[in-house]
């Protein structure tokens, strides 16, 4: 995720608010921010979650497609 940040809006977001045991706290605006910055670096066919691990990816497309 630290590699993504700075690059895509979903890792900078993810990166603010996670803790020291890797547990990410948003609240609910948050978490409708997190997936608009997700659609935006999405747009023209790009792939979501580009740089994280594919473990990563998984993860972060679960929770995604649970919240839309």
């Amino acid at each position: 995720m630290a590699f993504a940040r700075g690059r895509y809006a979903w890792a900078d977001l993810l990166a603010a608010h996670v803790s020291e045991d890797g547990l990410v706290g948003f609240s609910e605006p948050e978490m409708w921010q997190w997936t608009d910055d997700v659609d935006s670096d999405a747009e023209g066919g790009h792939a979501p979650f580009t740089l994280a691990s594919a473990t990563l990816q998984d993860k972060l497309q679960r929770f995604y497609d649970e919240r839309i």
